[in-house]
């Protein structure tokens, strides 16, 4: 089960599962459910990827 962390002002979650494995960088204060399909639905994030996320999904945080 991936773990969120909290670090340079944003929340880092990510999904190691294929065929996306998405990484997220959540800004602070967002609430609800939101559903990014586009750069036009990421409003609430400072930034993605929608690969990169790890296989065992608790991001490490480095220098952050």
């Amino acid at each position: 089960m991936a773990s969120p962390i909290f670090g340079s002002k944003n929340l880092f979650v990510s999904s190691g599962y294929p065929p996306a494995r998405p990484i997220y960088a959540v800004k602070p204060g967002i609430r609800g459910d939101h559903l990014i399909e586009s750069d036009e639905d990421a409003e609430p994030l400072a930034w993605y990827r929608t690969r990169g996320g790890a296989y065992m999904p608790t991001p490490l945080l480095y220098r952050g």
